[in-house]
Parts: structure tokens; C-alpha cells; sequence
């Protein structure tokens, strides 16, 4: 980890919009994003719990926007901070991912598994 890096990813807020309605977000308050439709739900921590904000915008914009070094995407339809991976699971089919403060592990697709895991092992 680059110390600039580190704090971008504490300092920098990313603006959505929802309903009209703009709301500021750190990166590092990120859990993870998800396709919802022609949605992304982004799962944020607000103080001691997780909430969820639904911006209409495609998953390949938010990668280029969210710190590269600590987002990692996992699944066609996922990205993760990996700041919050508790573990990495082996099903029966597919890998998932449980991350801190989320009940619901999220799926890791095989393509991306490799990545998945290189990056694990730098931010561990």
C-alpha cells in the first residue's frame, strides 16, 4: 500500500445521486456493490450499521471510480472492498466471499477467482 493511495481511500468521497438526491460516500465505508437491474446497490456503513443506496449507474463506471488497490471485482455482477473480507469459502460449485457486517455471503465466479485470490493475499 502506497501511503497516498491509503489516503485517498480515507479523504476522497464519491458522489451518487438517488432520486434526485445527492449522497457522499468514502470509499473505505464501501462493503460492496452489487447489480440490481439497471441498478447498483451499494452497501455502506452509516455509523454502526449497513446501509443500502441504489444509484442508477453500470458496475464497469463505479470500478473506474472506486481506489483500484482495494476494490476488487468479484463476480459479473460484484465488487467488494477488501478491507471487510472476513474469508473466502469453497462450496460445492463456486467460492464466495463473506465480508464483515453482511449476513449474505456473495459468489465468486471462476474467471475471476484468480485475481480474487492474488489480491487477498497482497492486502492480508
Amino acid at each position: 500500500h502506497s501511503s497516498a493511495a491509503s489516503d485517498v481511500y480515507k479523504r476522497q468521497t464519491l458522489r451518487f445521486v438517488a432520486d434526485g438526491v445527492a449522497t457522499y460516500l468514502r470509499p473505505g465505508a464501501i462493503l460492496a456493490v452489487s447489480v440490481n437491474g439497471h441498478y447498483l446497490d451499494i452497501r455502506h456503513l452509516t455509523e454502526d450499521r449497513v446501509a443500502c443506496l441504489t444509484v442508477r449507474k453500470s458496475l464497469a463506471v463505479i470500478l473506474t471510480e472506486l481506489p483500484g488497490d482495494v476494490f476488487v471485482k468479484i463476480h459479473r455482477s460484484h465488487i467488494v472492498n477488501l478491507h471487510y473480507v472476513q474469508r473466502l469459502k469453497k462450496g460445492k460449485r463456486q467460492y464466495a466471499v463473506k465480508l464483515l457486517h453482511l449476513d449474505a455471503a456473495l459468489p465468486v465466479s471462476r474467471s475471476n477467482l484468480p485475481q480474487v485470490l492474488a489480491r487477498l493475499e497482497q492486502t492480508s
